[in-house]
């Protein structure tokens, strides 16, 4: 059974607004809202919206597993480990050229001081 926690954690999740969710799940921004405060949701959604809820997960690269399952898992979208690393290299190629430019101003300085 879908809950309320399920509902908005997931929109939560993709941070989408109140308005887009709604949009998502074809109902209006004030049905949304009741659900997300606990009013109960008709059995004759629980099904789609359970569905629905996981393929929108699914789409943003994410899995979730809904707490009315009691299980919490998230997956990290293809590719972005790739990119974390190729960001982090490039950080570290950049700290590694700002640390040799300070380094030949200090001997600069040094030189033009010990010419004085």
């Amino acid at each position: 059974m879908i809950t309320a926690e399920d509902i908005k954690s997931t929109r939560t999740a993709l941070a989408l607004t109140q308005d887009e969710m709604a949009k998502a799940l074809s109902v209006t921004r004030r049905t949304l809202q009741n659900w997300e405060r606990g009013e109960k949701i008709p059995s004759t959604k629980q099904d789609f919206l359970s569905k629905r809820l996981k393929e929108m997960l699914e789409d943003a690269g994410k899995q979730v597993m809904l707490e009315s399952e009691k299980q919490e898992t998230i997956r990290i979208p293809k590719g972005f480990v790739t990119i974390m690393k190729n960001l982090t290299e490039a950080h570290n190629e950049q700290t590694k050229q700002v640390t040799d430019l300070i380094e030949l101003l200090k001997n600069t300085i040094n030189g033009n001081k010990s010419t004085e």
